[in-house]
């Protein structure tokens, strides 16, 4: 839990939006919409949301991956946090 791999576990042909919409289904996230929105934009993809992960950089994926650990809660939420923010600052 809270482990970012190699290979982001996203799927390539779902837009960025689509993508963590189906995990914040999953895993139950409240106001999806806004959830996804402020983090989107948080990490600026909020223009490319709509284009497939697919295209999107290594880099950019693994961001995308870490909302994904993010939303599954418990202790993996915290570490992902954490990720996310080592991420963001470096």
């Amino acid at each position: 839990c809270g482990v970012l791999t190699e290979s982001p576990g996203l799927y390539n042909g779902l837009s960025a939006r689509r993508n963590l919409d189906t995990f914040a289904q999953l895993y139950g996230v409240s106001n999806v919409a806004a959830q996804i929105e402020k983090y989107l934009r948080l990490l600026s993809l909020w223009d490319r949301r709509d284009q497939p992960a697919g295209t999107f950089s290594k880099g950019m994926k693994q961001k995308l991956d870490c909302y994904q650990i993010a939303s599954s809660g418990g202790v993996a939420h915290k570490a992902a946090r954490v990720k996310f923010l080592m991420i963001l600052l470096f």
